[in-house]
C-alpha cells in the first residue's frame, strides 16, 4: 500500500492554524470537506474525537495519527489521508509528552483498508530523517516527493 496514493497535495497543510488537539482535528477534518472528499465535517469529527477518548493517537517523536476507531463506509469511499504540520507543535496527549507536529488524518471506507494504511504510515514515520524532511518541506508537492522516495525504500 502506497500512502501517497492516499495523499493529494489539496490535502496537506503546511502550517496548521490550530492551537489545540481538538481545534487540529477539526481542521484536518474540514480539508476533507473543502477538498470535496466528504460533503460534511461534523460525523468524521465525532468518529475522531470518539477514538480520542479510548486512547491519544498522539504517537512519539512529534507524530499523531487522529483517525476513527473503524471505517467509514457512509462517510467516503476509499482511503483519505490529510497531512498537517505545525512547526512548533501542539499539545497532543501524545505517548512520550511532548508536543506533535507531524499530524496525519486517516480515513478508510473499511477496517481492513484503515489498518493497512495505518500500519503502512506508522512505519515510514519511525524514520527520523523521515520526519525531519517533512518538518524542513518547502512545499506540497515537496512533501508528496518524499513520500514517494520513502515508499521506494520500503518496498
Amino acid at each position: 500500500m502506497n500512502i501517497s496514493k492516499y495523499l493529494a497535495e489539496e490535502n496537506i497543510i503546511l502550517d496548521l492554524k490550530a492551537t489545540s488537539k481538538t481545534e487540529a482535528i477539526a481542521e484536518l477534518v474540514e480539508q476533507l470537506v473543502k477538498s470535496k472528499k466528504i460533503e460534511a465535517a461534523d460525523e468524521l469529527i465525532d468518529a475522531v474525537t470518539a477514538r480520542e477518548e479510548l486512547c491519544t493517537t498522539g504517537l512519539e517523536n512529534g507524530i499523531a495519527i487522529p483517525h476513527p476507531r473503524h471505517g467509514q463506509p457512509h462517510i467516503l469511499e476509499g482511503v483519505e489521508i490529510v497531512f498537517g504540520r505545525k512547526k512548533g507543535g501542539l499539545e497532543f496527549d501524545s505517548m512520550d509528552g511532548k508536543p506533535s507536529n507531524l499530524l496525519f488524518l486517516l480515513c478508510a471506507e473499511n477496517d481492513t483498508s484503515h489498518l493497512r494504511a495505518l500500519a503502512r504510515l506508522s512505519r515510514m514515520v519511525k524514520d527520523a530523517h523521515f520526519r525531519k524532511d517533512l518538518l524542513a518541506a518547502q512545499s506540497a508537492e515537496d512533501i508528496l516527493d518524499l513520500f514517494k522516495k520513502a515508499e521506494e525504500t520500503l518496498s
